[in-house]
């Protein structure tokens, strides 16, 4: 027996938000950079205008867009 173990990622996809005059985002750029950090998630951001976070401050958090 070698000992490793297998690790698994979970992806997680923050989508647009296509309701009108709706700004929120179920994640932050913090909160994904601290998930990002546990080397358990992957993390990709569908671009929104609409979003109350920059599409910039997720890719600078390490989020693929």
């Amino acid at each position: 027996m070698s000992g490793t173990t297998a690790t698994t990622t979970t992806h997680l996809w923050l989508r647009e938000e296509t309701k009108p005059m709706e700004h929120r985002a179920a994640l932050s750029p913090e909160v994904c950079k601290k998930l990002l950090a546990t080397g358990n998630f992957e993390i990709t951001v569908e671009e929104s205008k609409e979003r109350i976070f920059a599409d910039a401050e997720y890719t600078a958090v390490g989020c693929r867009l």
